[in-house]
């Protein structure tokens, strides 16, 4: 059985679940902000496309959740969102960000030491 999780960085060999915007700005960050020549920003969506990448639309829903979430535990909206997906999806959220397990201490997000 493969457990299902979010991450919000890429490791090889692993699923995760990304929001929609991140392929974009994956994308945009290589092609122009990287001095990564076309060949090496084609290769590198190419391996993205290997992962079982499942993109998550951002609706309404998951931003009022999120909004609800951030202010409940004073942290970005960025981070709230992947929180509420986490738990909206019944997986785990694996994050390095040891500040935000602080302020959130919540069972089903885990530093990214414990996973790997």
């Amino acid at each position: 059985m493969k457990k299902q999780i979010i991450v919000r960085l890429t490791f090889h060999n692993r699923q995760f679940t990304d929001l929609t915007d991140k392929l974009y700005n994956y994308t945009i960050a290589w092609a122009t902000k990287s001095k990564l020549d076309i060949e090496k920003v084609l290769a590198n969506l190419s391996l993205l496309r290997k992962y079982s990448l499942q993109t998550i639309a951002i609706d309404f829903k998951l931003m009022e959740s999120a909004a609800k979430f951030a202010k409940n535990y004073q942290i970005s909206s960025y981070d709230a969102t992947y929180a509420v997906l986490a738990k909206q999806k019944k997986c785990q959220l694996v994050t390095a960000d040891k500040k935000f397990l602080k302020l959130v201490n919540l069972p089903y997000i885990k530093h990214l030491s414990t996973w790997i």
